[in-house]
């Protein structure tokens, strides 16, 4: 039993490294009882069906040759937030797949695009948010991967100042296959995630901290 739930997690670290790295995922199977079933540090995924089309590198994108385990640990933080709320689309959703895609590709696009309206957007977001704090969390996001306060100030930013209506942000998206409304989704669950903590007394930036410490490059 333990092997196979060794199994299961590395598959899921195997599948977020590969997408990190560039490479498409087209499909990709997903766990039996729900995405995930179980705490992700535990059980991910029942079995992973692979389809790779090969390597996709935007040419306004820059990507070293190797990703650290933080980067990975941060998104699978996210999941694992949005596990504990509860708010996670179950395995029979298209929309389980496409929400690891997208933070994974999302978390890529604004650590590595070369596009300038990319940066001064989540600059914005973020100084909009934090202030003169703006550039400490700035800092933290290309070092360490996504944050819930990262996360949180794209956004309530970009239901402000959507996204799809600037045309170099659109552009970059596109060039690494998001879309709008790859970007809605993430919304949509931490908006709901957020109100269940809400609901449940507890503060989705507590809950993310924990989930962090479990993860790839999550110790203190």
């Amino acid at each position: 039993m333990k092997l196979l739930v060794t199994i299961k997690y590395s598959g899921m670290v195997l599948l977020l490294w590969l997408i990190l790295c560039g490479v498409l995922i087209k499909n990709v199977g997903v766990c039996e009882g729900g995405l995930p079933g179980l705490a992700l540090q535990q059980s991910m995924l029942s079995q992973i069906g692979m389809g790779i089309a090969g390597s996709i590198v935007p040419k306004n994108f820059t990507r070293s040759k190797r990703v650290p385990a933080r980067y990975v640990g941060a998104v699978m933080a996210i999941l694992g937030t949005f596990h504990e709320a509860g708010v996670l689309p179950q395995e029979v959703d298209p929309r389980a797949n496409q929400l690891i895609r997208s933070l994974i590709q999302f978390q890529s696009v604004f650590m590595k695009s070369q596009e300038p309206e990319v940066q001064a957007f989540i600059s914005s977001a973020l100084f909009f948010r934090e202030g003169r704090n703006g550039a400490k969390l700035l800092d933290s996001f290309y070092e360490k991967g996504w944050t819930s306060e990262t996360l949180e100030a794209l956004v309530e930013y970009s239901l402000q100042h959507p996204m799809e209506d600037n045309p170099g942000i659109e552009s970059a998206f596109q060039s690494y296959h998001l879309s709008k409304d790859d970007w809605r989704l993430i919304e949509e669950v931490f908006l709901k995630a957020r109100r269940e903590f809400v609901r449940q007394d507890q503060d989705l930036h507590e809950v993310f901290v924990r989930q962090r410490q479990l993860m790839s490059g999550g110790g203190r």
